[in-house]
């Protein structure tokens, strides 16, 4: 936390110099580099520096500097030649002109030619297809470890650096150069960070300012090492290739000398090609172009949208960047030479040799080790590179898993996500909270993730949110098709990234014991449930919140409040990481998923997510209003008593909400609550589209273990805290005494029991806590603790459903209690009284009423708050209750000096005083 703070100081006062148009020394900005790669500097931060960098001239001696950082960072690969130069052949990008893969096809000729070549390079670029895709569409395995990298050289002459398994710690600047849009000093360093530091390469710039700056670099490299020997080119047609259309500007750089040449076609014996004939394709028609030309061909083309690849033109551009390579290398002393030593490689079939043996290598590797260690690290802040442990399995749905895991700090992570979180989708769910036998200590958490499912109303969408989503939503496309089988679903659609449909209405009436089968937004959960389903992982699984209304596709209320077009009724992501830490087991590691369905594979793919703007916050002390006026509440209760008189109702929960503009960040808010009310459940969840929620919850609402043991808390009965421990106690003994306040727990208990009872095994249900006491920042409750055990035919979904929702947020009968609450309530409930939580997928289940929470969209904060009314509440008594719990959410919305947060505990006076005797905070730091 100190080094994020450092560099954020730093990062901001590096940005304010280079907008100033300020000199900053080159090492200064090679620090920052530095400590964002290192994950020290959040994502918008990251963002502006490179905006402003962009504002100063491109120096040599400053992308040096930033190759050096980034190459310092790079896991290292160690390729040995003892005779001839290592070679690579790489291009900046940025030409625009989505050309051939020349520079991966011209490795293996010039590998087939007898030098060995360390390929490095990545995914799309300024193309359409990148090195990674191009291999791939040939057969090969990108995704190599470094020792395979080192034996593929060591005994084909020809490997492959895939820059992401090279340069993890890029993944802490995607984000914001993707946001960015523009390209940076990032795009520059491509060629100079190659882990095993090739002493020749053919180094091709899409743009022709920036040829100087490696020239400056290249001279004075080759001026220390004498084996550096460099061939830079440009073509007049804007090509970061020697082109086979127009002459290609050259300089030739050695021992510490640089000549400036000009390349003709003519002059490597090729013919001149209009460079439409080398550009365009999709990754497995240039390879079908390129195989064409290893078998011989020098004729016909590959149709390719808006064109064709000419097979002549593609054999021609191959050549002339092998034979610059080759000359860069020394095999020969012309290019012309080098050219002639290109074409025989090529006719002789030693490069289709070297391809098929490549491809059968790297499959073989790969099939051997699996995925390797190093593939796509966690975003989450890990001890060490390495995983500790690896794990695969196969889900019920043939979806293959490898879950690698990782070492991390309990706090560094929290922090980590708590901050990205105010900006980027994912969950983050807590207990601080602990009780003997009830609650422990434990932390879930993740950003970005692949996969979001919604519901509004009887229709779904599944949603791929980034690249490796993707790869998945075949795979619920199929869950949901299995489940349109059983008429649940229907009007099923599918496209690349999203799968979309309509949930069935029920075509018969299903028993109380039955309820949950019914056609529901939980069809899909039951689907997604049943695909993935594995014993394998005890955490992996969705996660997300669950809104009111879903009850009303169960239930038959007669709604009468309107409902805004934007609500959805359900959020759940599918992560591919996840922060695990639970004291009880003495567990604490960060879990990152790879998977593979029906050949496809998420390795490799960046972890990245929309950025969503933060929320406009209100400057200056606030008043919330409330959806009540004074004294409404209690007419609401009055009403309730007249229903309770006349028997129509036994108990009803009804609440009112208040509603400010944001005063504070969500992740500021989540700290403040985490300091001031610990509680069983708390949570902070960004649902996307400025829409978070951030929750104290006292309550869980249903847990599930994988082998059927279910347990709920249900809570009624409330009173404030004491001044002191002695006020603490006198409250208690009042709460313990109060018929009133026993009877509306006893009444929710058996409520829960009966709940129960329909889906457990008949005598396991029990009530092995009665009227405990909880304590919170400024409410004591009374709790009990219910235990059963699922019989056979029913899972943690049935027992899910079957407290939909539950008694304490609803009352008794429910639909009556339910109706009641429509009727009286002045807005939809929206997400109060649902669930967060996960249900995962070994059967187990965890989530917690969606109470004491921060609802925040689009600037605005509203708080929600109800009391549970019995036939001898105290109307005015019960509107109180209701502000009083609403106190401890609006207070943390408050000022930032009256809130302390999680991070940074409160300061005692004597700290606090400084020397004059004010009693100005001040902030200490001891080591």
């Amino acid at each position: 936390a100190l080094l994020t703070r450092m560099a954020d100081k730093n990062v901001k006062s590096v940005t304010k110099a280079l907008l100033g148009g300020q000199e900053v020394p080159d090492v200064q900005i090679a620090g920052v580099i530095r400590d964002m790669m290192q994950g020290h500097v959040g994502d918008a931060q990251t963002a502006a520096f490179l905006s402003s960098l962009c504002t100063r001239p491109m120096t040599s001696g400053l992308v040096e500097a930033c190759a050096d950082v980034m190459l310092s960072m790079a896991n290292p690969c160690q390729v040995k030649s003892q005779d001839l130069p290592v070679v690579d052949i790489v291009g900046t990008g940025g030409d625009g002109k989505d050309a051939f893969n020349v520079s991966t096809a011209a490795g293996f000729v010039i590998a087939a030619c007898g030098f060995p070549v360390a390929k490095h390079g990545n995914r799309s670029s300024s193309g359409s297809v990148g090195s990674a895709d191009f291999l791939e569409s040939l057969g090969a395995q990108v995704m190599l470890s470094p020792s395979t990298v080192e034996s593929a050289v060591s005994s084909l002459g020809y490997g492959f650096l895939f820059a992401p398994m090279f340069h993890p710690a890029m993944k802490h600047v995607a984000a914001a150069r993707k946001a960015v849009g523009v390209r940076t000093v990032f795009n520059l360093l491509g060629p100079l960070t190659n882990p095993s530091q090739p002493s020749s390469q053919l180094l091709g710039v899409g743009v022709e300012s920036v040829l100087p700056i490696y020239e400056e670099i290249m001279t004075r490299r080759s001026a220390a090492d004498s084996r550096f020997r460099i061939l830079i080119v440009h073509s007049e047609d804007g090509m970061d290739e020697i082109s086979v259309s127009a002459p290609t500007k050259a300089v030739y750089v050695s021992q510490g000398q640089s000549k400036r040449m000009t390349i003709t076609p003519e002059m490597l014996g090729v013919s001149t090609h209009p460079i439409d004939d080398v550009c365009g394709g999709t990754a497995d028609e240039r390879a079908a172009a390129f195989n064409s030309v290893l078998d011989g061909s020098s004729t016909g083309s590959i149709s390719v949208e808006g064109g064709e690849l000419k097979i002549a033109a593609i054999r021609d551009f191959i050549i002339a960047n092998a034979a610059g390579a080759l000359f860069a290398g020394g095999a020969a002393d012309s290019l012309l030479e080098c050219a002639k030593l290109a074409a025989n490689a090529i006719d002789s079939g030693k490069a289709k040799t070297l391809v098929s043996d490549y491809v059968r290598f790297t499959v073989e590797s790969t099939s051997s080790q699996g995925p390797p260690s190093l593939a796509v690290k966690p975003s989450l802040p890990i001890a060490h590179e390495q995983p500790v442990g690896t794990k695969k399995w196969t889900t019920q749905g043939e979806v293959e898993v490898t879950r690698m895991e990782y070492k991390t700090n309990l706090q560094d992570c929290i922090s980590f996500l708590t901050d990205k979180l105010d900006t980027h989708r994912g969950c983050l769910n807590i207990c601080d909270y602990t009780y003997p036998g009830r609650y422990h200590k434990w932390a879930l958490g993740f950003s970005d993730p692949p996969i979001m499912i919604s519901t509004k109303g009887r229709s779904f969408t599944i949603e791929a949110l980034n690249s490796r989503g993707k790869v998945l939503i075949p795979a619920f496309h199929l869950a949901m098709v299995a489940m349109e089988k059983h008429n649940h679903l229907n009007n099923i659609t599918l496209s690349e990234s999203i799968v979309s449909g309509n949930i069935s209405q029920p075509a018969t009436k299903f028993s109380e014991d039955q309820r949950s089968r019914q056609p529901s937004a939980f069809s899909v959960v039951r689907a997604v449930l049943s695909f993935f389903s594995s014993p394998d992982d005890s955490w992996f699984g969705v996660y997300g919140a669950f809104g009111y209304d879903l009850t009303f596709q169960f239930e038959q209320v007669n709604l009468r409040l309107p409902r805004e077009d934007e609500q959805r009724d359900m959020v759940l992501f599918l992560p591919d990481e996840l922060l695990v830490s639970d004291h009880e087991l003495g567990l604490l590691r960060v879990y990152s998923y790879e998977f593979s369905f029906k050949g496809e594979s998420t390795v490799g793919k960046v972890r990245e997510g929309t950025e969503f703007p933060p929320h406009e916050l209100a400057q200056g002390a606030v008043e919330p209003s409330s959806d009540h006026q004074p004294g409404e509440y209690a007419d609401v209760v009055r009403l309730a008593k007249e229903k309770f008189h006349a028997g129509d109702l036994f108990e009803a929960v009804c609440s009112q909400t208040f509603t400010q503009p944001c005063t504070c960040s969500p992740s500021e808010l989540s700290r403040r609550l985490r300091a001031r009310n610990p509680a069983p459940y708390g949570f902070l969840i960004n649902l996307g589209d400025c829409e978070h929620l951030v929750g104290a919850s006292p309550e869980i609402f249903v847990r599930v273990n994988a082998q059927g043991g279910i347990e709920t808390c249900p809570i009624s009965g409330t009173i404030q805290r004491g001044k002191d421990a002695v006020g603490d106690a006198s409250n208690i003994r009042e709460l313990l005494n109060s018929e009133k306040e026993m009877s509306e727990l006893t009444m929710c208990t058996d409520v829960d029991r009966n709940d129960k009872s329909r889906i457990c095994v008949p005598g396991s249900v029990q009530v092995v806590g009665r009227r405990q006491i909880e304590m919170y920042s400024r409410l004591i409750h009374t709790v009990d603790h219910v235990k059963g055990k699922l019989d056979a035919g029913y899972d943690a979904l049935d027992a899910f459903l079957v407290h939909t929702w539950a008694v304490t947020v609803t009352g008794a009968p429910k639909v009556w209690a339910m109706q009641f609450v429509e009727d009286h309530e002045k807005t939809a409930r929206k997400w109060y009284a649902g669930a967060v939580g996960g249900l995962r997928f070994n059967g187990s289940l965890d989530t917690g009423l969606t109470l004491r929470t921060v609802h925040m969209r689009r600037g605005l904060a509203q708080v929600r708050a109800g009391a549970t009314l019995l036939y001898d509440s105290d109307p005015e008594m019960e509107e109180k209750e209701t502000r009083l719990k609403a106190s401890a959410m609006l207070g943390a919305l408050g000022s930032a000096a009256s809130a302390p947060v999680a991070d940074e505990p409160p300061q005692s006076p004597s700290v606090a005083r400084n020397a004059g005797g004010s009693t100005k905070p001040k902030r200490i730091f001891v080591v």
